[in-house]
């Protein structure tokens, strides 16, 4: 979403204005830089029309020796790109973007449009939302 921007202004002989995501920016430095949770686990879901909410709650990872986990809605910055997705589903290169709170997410119903395909988004998703045509990618922290 827009509100991990920050602004820059530096004037010369006019006014340049510089917008810097500040968590995917390589250009973005202490102290602006937002950097992942440092115990995020990002976790699949395993069927479609589940919530990241139902993901994470239900997850668990013996190594990272926390039991009880939660989504948290700030973190989908970082798992919102089309690498991250093909490396937790099927998907390869076929990725594209799109709307909707429920994404990012991969689409596992053959009727739909973008069957097979990972898909990302610029819309700002939710924890709790969920789509009969798609298994979510959730970004899960200790709770």
């Amino acid at each position: 979403g827009y509100t991990n921007f920050h602004c820059t202004t530096s004037v010369v002989d006019f006014v340049q204005v510089i917008l810097i995501d500040v968590r995917q920016s390589s250009y973005a430095v202490a102290p602006y830089k937002i950097e992942p949770h440092p115990q995020l686990q990002i976790v699949p879901a395993k069927a479609a029309n589940v919530a990241c909410t139902a993901v994470c709650s239900e997850f668990f990872s013996k190594e990272a020796h926390v039991a009880h986990w939660a989504c948290k809605q700030t973190e989908f910055d970082f798992i919102n790109s089309c690498s991250v997705l093909a490396q937790h589903f099927p998907c390869g290169t076929d990725c594209s973007s799109d709307w909707g709170k429920d994404i990012p997410n991969y689409v596992i119903n053959k009727k739909d449009r973008h069957y097979g395909q990972c898909l990302i988004t610029e819309e700002i998703p939710t924890c709790e939302a969920k789509h009969p045509s798609t298994q979510r990618l959730c970004p899960c922290i200790p709770a």
